[in-house]
């Protein structure tokens, strides 16, 4: 049993440490700030990407026209 008994100080990766040490409200800033970085970091590479000429992939497209072919449909007159 006395093995089983550490210390609180004992537990915890030396990796992951510094997270074990932040408040609450830094741990929701760091979040935010990851989340807003991710997200213009993705609309930075979309947008080369789009420039580079990188064009839709074929089941975008046709899900695509499938829609507009349905919307067709619904909006044709009962008569």
């Amino acid at each position: 049993m006395g093995e089983s008994c550490r210390n609180p100080d004992d537990y915890g990766d030396p990796v992951t440490q510094w997270l074990d040490d932040l408040s609450t409200l830094q741990v929701l800033l760091l979040v935010a700030g990851v989340t807003l970085g991710g997200s213009v970091l993705a609309a930075i590479v979309g947008a080369v990407l789009v420039r580079m000429g990188l064009r839709r992939p074929w089941f975008l497209q046709l899900l695509s026209r499938l829609a507009y072919k349905v919307l067709g449909v619904i909006k044709r007159p009962l008569t």
